[in-house]
């Protein structure tokens, strides 16, 4: 049944904190802009891979099933919330990175990464009142939305 899936401990704590490690590495790496920014870059990218599929394989083993919206909603951040709160980070942080205030990269990294976390308890919550998945299209809009405000932001910065 579905309330009876088992969030394995610390699954959405471990991927708030990865994608916050990301979010710095990654707006870091983008400011410096040499080979040592794109080690740092990748570095992030690659905590962020390791931690997901820990975690995918966690869940597996707890349930013994495999649930492709928590990859791709929770894990993957497609939902809405994880989306928005990951593009602010990111653009908060590489902002702050290309303009030296050093102090707001971890703030807004770490923001992100709170909003990641967060939307990944409420799609589980959700998930398990009602399973049955709804549309898409608002959560697509708004990743667009999102993403073209990011660009907007950075062009702005510059």
């Amino acid at each position: 049944m579905v309330r009876d899936l088992v969030v394995p401990a610390g699954l959405h704590t471990s991927l708030a904190a990865a994608v916050a490690v990301q979010i710095a590495t990654g707006s870091l790496g983008i400011a410096r802009q040499d080979a040592a920014g794109l080690a740092l870059l990748a570095a992030g990218l690659l905590l962020f891979a390791a931690t997901a599929v820990l975690q995918l394989r966690r869940f597996r083993r707890a349930n013994g099933v495999r649930l492709a919206d928590l990859a791709g909603q929770v894990v993957l951040g497609s939902a809405t919330l994880a989306s928005l709160g990951y593009a602010a980070g990111l653009a908060g942080a590489t902002w702050a990175a290309f303009a030296g205030a050093w102090w707001v990269v971890p703030l807004a990294a770490a923001a992100g990464g709170l909003a990641y976390g967060e939307s990944g308890r409420r799609w589980v919550r959700r998930y398990r009142q009602q399973p049955v998945q709804r549309g898409r299209t608002l959560d697509v809009a708004l990743l667009v939305v999102a993403a073209v405000a990011g660009l907007v932001l950075l062009v702005v910065a510059r």
